[in-house]
């Protein structure tokens, strides 16, 4: 697959992204392989998205919509890209400037993947290191079965943000779905795996994905339902009931911590409680025992994980080098 990476289409999904959305931009300015042409998504915001003069390296197009949601303002982008590669950039999300670049050398190597990601970085408000996402960081590329992403998918093994992927296979898949959201991106996903099968990682932190208090990821009420309704309707019929099991509790779990980082301390404790009751594990319990704590307590606690998690992101994004694509890990 010799595809060059003006043949790229980057999609961004944005409701009233405010700075966010020029830091973005900006990061796919400074790509050592500057995509073609990037679709901005305006679903709705108020006033609506107006981008700074700044010249580009490539043609940015504001597309105005009425308020229908991320899954829809996706599914235009989608509908709207005549290029054989699409990419997708959260309004609020930075991609590392190699991180296109060492995704076509993976997809020129390996063209029956049709989807390649990456590992995450996930910083704060202001662009600081606060943690990892999944994945080994081994420096390679990594194939992603479908086990590890139901496993890993409430810890956001593979978002949006992370992956480039050939267009003609979306075609073939379901759009993303409203009626999932706030998890739409990852139901379809499970459609591409069950409709094509291959994801390669680039095991590197190539996306900094960030964190803040108007993040979805915060919604951990919708969250929580919407897993549940993946779970049952999707993944349970044709997996093994244990993984299943394992997609509800680790949900409970992921949710359970997203409350708690909202200050929600009772609801975390009963969502961690229903993750110990299907599989009890002791990030769980020691985050049930957090929840429970005197507030000023678990403040300390939380500004130390915080602070060592940061550190953690930090080494890792020092460790980028160009990866190993001609191997690919198990």
């Amino acid at each position: 697959m010799m595809i060059s990476p003006d043949q790229i289409t980057v999609i961004i999904p944005a409701f009233n992204p405010g700075a966010f959305l020029e830091e973005a931009i900006d990061s796919i300015e400074a790509q050592t392989a500057l995509p073609g042409r990037v679709l901005v998504i305006d679903d709705g915001s108020s006033p609506p998205i107006e981008l700074s003069e700044k010249r580009r390296s490539f043609s940015v197009e504001v597309v105005h919509q009425a308020n229908m949601g991320q899954a829809e303002a996706r599914n235009i982008g989608v509908s709207m890209a005549r290029t054989p590669l699409v990419a997708f950039l959260d309004a609020d999300d930075l991609w590392h400037p190699l991180k296109l670049e060492w995704q076509l050398a993976a997809l020129r190597i390996h063209p029956e993947a049709a989807c390649v990601g990456c590992r995450a970085i996930l910083v704060d408000k202001s662009g600081s290191c606060i943690g990892s996402g999944p994945g080994s960081f081994t420096g390679g590329l990594a194939a992603l079965s479908y086990q590890e992403f139901v496993s890993g998918a409430p810890e956001a093994i593979l978002v949006p943000s992370m992956v480039v992927m050939d267009r003609r296979i979306l075609s073939n898949i379901p759009a993303f779905n409203p009626m999932f959201q706030p998890i739409e991106d990852i139901v379809f996903f499970d459609g591409f795996f069950k409709a094509h099968g291959k994801v390669l990682m680039v095991d590197q932190p190539l996306l900094k994905r960030r964190m803040h208090g108007n993040n979805l990821t915060f919604r951990y009420a919708d969250m929580i339902r919407a897993y549940l309704k993946w779970a049952t309707e999707r993944v349970e019929p044709c997996q093994d009931e244990a993984l299943t099991q394992s997609l509800r509790a680790r949900a409970y779990l992921v949710t359970g911590l997203s409350a708690l980082s909202a200050g929600q301390n009772p609801a975390a404790r009963k969502l961690l409680r229903q993750s110990w009751r299907r599989q009890p594990n002791t990030k769980a319990l020691c985050a049930f025992i957090f929840a429970c704590l005197d507030s000023w307590v678990a403040d300390f606690f939380r500004r130390l994980k915080r602070v060592r998690s940061g550190n953690l992101g930090k080494t890792r994004l020092m460790r980028v080098s160009p990866p190993d694509l001609t191997h690919e890990e198990r």
